[in-house]
């Protein structure tokens, strides 16, 4: 997300907001190159704390698992998998 500060309130708001827009019930998976140098933040209570505080949303957004995906390939992969598909 181009203007996150890392860890930051703003980064938490967008979070929070897009896997209530997209009602992701499997999952908010975080990759890219800041999420895993900020990991240590996004496992701490003062990120669950504010994706967590939008009443009265907060019982959705309490069954949201948050995962951060550490494959620095991943983005690769993806290009890689839709590339395979295309003749």
């Amino acid at each position: 997300m181009a203007g996150v500060e890392l860890g930051g309130l703003r980064s938490q708001l967008k979070v929070s907001n897009l896997a209530l827009s997209t009602l992701a019930r499997g999952g908010s998976y975080n990759a890219g190159g800041i999420a895993p140098k900020i990991l240590v933040k996004l496992r701490g209570p003062t990120f669950m704390s504010a994706f967590h505080d939008k009443p009265p949303m907060r019982h959705v957004l309490a069954d949201i698992p948050i995962k951060v995906v550490l494959n620095t390939q991943v983005g690769l992969m993806g290009a890689t998998q839709l590339a395979s598909t295309l003749r």
